[in-house]
């Protein structure tokens, strides 16, 4: 591998790395941005609850103690709106780097590229708005800031895919510049500018990568300060927490009427199913057994009075018991009871 190829691979690589520096950069403002939506949400919730007190309080005295609450919001707002400046102002300092870059590489690819592919993509990539100097807190969505990077990022991919075919070109010139034409200076030429395009893109990736840094830098820092402004208002303000408590309130309220509504189920289901037990017979059996017995019973000619269930003392009527005859089994009515002999007849 030659020189050039060595070279080529760096680019590659370096374009690759400078790709996922901004992916970090994105995490960070994303953050950032979140950070700073929460401190406005407590900053509204807190306006709100002044409105509240006012409305239901209008007496002097009540609202000289309203006073402190209003300037903590005043001073919220405050501290809120500084630091929304400086968001923007850095969100609106990315953008100025970036477009500026991209107006640079445009430029040059312009005016020493010739092939129409590469002038194409610069035609295309360069319909993005105009940097304006004299307004450093304009907002620019954070879209546009991306689009004008992969811009940059596209254009160096074409200038290096631009790059490898000159090198090739070069290549083809030297040899024939060994079959004895008398070349030379034009291939010593021809590679000077090859040399000096490598070092041109180089060159950008170094201001990329740079711009990377104090972005990354900036919002490092600006994180910081919004996290560390966050964590003073939630330890001031713990409206979050009072919102849970209600929550846990309602929620334990919510499981203790659902189990209240499962005992009484099981209560009625008991109550059901002594209903049910109440039918058994006297037997100890069901009314099936019972009428089985009666009916075993009644084929061996035996009447059966039905015997009364027992009093809640556990007292049994013995006269009732004494009534009711007691079944004999057929077997033993046979052979117990014999027809009479001739002898007894005759005597």
């Amino acid at each position: 591998m030659d020189a050039s190829q060595q070279s080529s691979c760096k680019i590659e690589d370096r374009l690759h790395l400078s790709k996922q520096a901004f992916t970090s950069i994105i995490e960070m403002r994303k953050d950032a941005t979140t950070t700073l939506a929460s401190l406005h949400d407590i900053i509204l919730r807190l306006d709100e609850i002044y409105k509240e007190f006012i409305k239901e309080c209008r007496e002097k005295m009540f609202i000289f103690g309203l006073d402190s609450l209003q300037f903590q919001s005043k001073m919220l707002n405050i501290e809120y709106n500084d630091m929304n400046r400086l968001f923007l102002s850095i969100n609106n300092r990315m953008y100025c780097e970036y477009y500026k870059l991209f107006k640079i590489i445009s430029n040059y690819i312009c005016e020493n590229a010739t092939e129409a592919k590469i002038l194409d993509i610069v035609k295309t990539e360069s319909q993005i708005p105009q940097y304006l100097d004299l307004e450093p807190f304009k907002e620019y969505d954070f879209e546009l800031i991306q689009k004008v990077h992969d811009g940059i990022l596209t254009l160096l991919v074409s200038l290096h895919s631009y790059l490898v075919q000159k090198d090739y070109d070069l290549k083809n010139h030297q040899t024939k510049n060994k079959t004895g034409l008398n070349i030379d200076n034009f291939v010593t030429t021809f590679q000077f500018n090859n040399v000096v395009m490598r070092e041109k893109i180089h060159l950008f990736i170094n201001y990329l990568d740079f711009f990377h840094k104090l972005h990354s830098k900036y919002l490092k820092r600006f994180t910081t300060k919004a996290h560390l402004m966050h964590s003073h208002v939630k330890h001031d303000i713990k409206l979050d927490d009072a919102i849970k408590k209600q929550d846990k309130q309602l929620i334990s309220q919510m499981k203790e009427e659902h189990e209240n509504s499962i005992i009484l189920e099981l209560k009625d289901s008991l109550d059901d199913d002594t209903n049910t037990n109440s039918s058994v017979s006297i037997f100890g059996g069901s009314e099936a057994e019972e009428q089985k017995y009666i009916d075993s019973v009644e084929d061996i000619g035996i009447e059966v009075e039905m015997i009364a269930p027992p009093s809640p003392t556990n007292e049994i009527n013995d006269t009732l018991l004494e009534n009711v005859p007691v079944p004999v089994p057929v077997e033993m009515v046979e052979t117990e009871i014999q027809p009479p002999s001739e002898t007894n007849v005759n005597e």
